[in-house]
């Protein structure tokens, strides 16, 4: 049988409350992530420390601006500092995923 090998970007802002349960439901998957990379995007609170105690690299983004990101390619900045880290392994598939997502056990 193949395992599987996939990492996770998860971009996050002020997330430390919601962040540890995403991380959780993702490492109680019955294919773990072989890497799971928080981009801290500016947080002022422990979103960076919550993220590296539970086993994700973080990678910090200092926000340059303050506003509305709608309509600005900012996100997919964010999530192009996580791939950065993962195009340094050699996985099958990677995911993108927010702070607050909840996985399913399986």
């Amino acid at each position: 049988m193949t395992i599987v090998k996939y990492g996770v970007v998860i971009p996050a802002r002020n997330e430390e409350r919601l962040l540890k349960i995403s991380l959780i439901s993702l490492y109680r998957q019955s294919v773990r992530p072989v890497e799971v990379v928080v981009v801290d995007d500016s947080s002022t609170d422990r979103t960076a420390e919550v993220a590296e105690s539970w086993g994700a690299s973080v990678v910090r983004v200092e926000r340059s601006f303050s506003g509305s990101l709608s309509g600005t390619p900012y996100i997919a900045f964010l999530v192009n500092r996580g791939l950065e880290i993962l195009e340094e392994l050699e996985l099958d598939y990677v995911m993108v995923s927010g702070a607050d997502c909840l996985y399913p056990a399986h």
